[in-house]
């Protein structure tokens, strides 16, 4: 089985800036909620911040489930298609 990291897939900048706000929501999520216990939801400002952080996240989980089908399908026919070539020419 083949396994490719994202420079050798050249992913776009937006798929890293993607990866980014994941991370950064699931960080400030796990410190507010889980770590500090800190009653975030009463300040309005940090409400919005908080909301604006997890729809990015979201959208960056979106935007990666779009490349990863469109690049996986474009990087399986380019293996298949050498595949089919390199067995094309053993049996000359």
């Amino acid at each position: 089985m083949n396994y490719f990291t994202a420079p050798q897939l050249q992913r776009p900048t937006l798929y890293y800036i993607q990866i980014g706000c994941m991370l950064a929501w699931l960080v400030v999520e796990a410190l507010l909620d889980y770590i500090l216990k800190f009653d975030f939801r009463q300040v309005r400002w940090m409400v919005i911040s908080y909301v604006v952080l997890f729809f990015a996240g979201a959208g960056g989980m979106l935007g990666v489930a779009v490349n990863v089908g469109r690049i996986g399908v474009s990087q399986n026919r380019k293996t298949r298609a050498y595949t089919l070539s390199a067995r094309r020419s053993m049996r000359k």
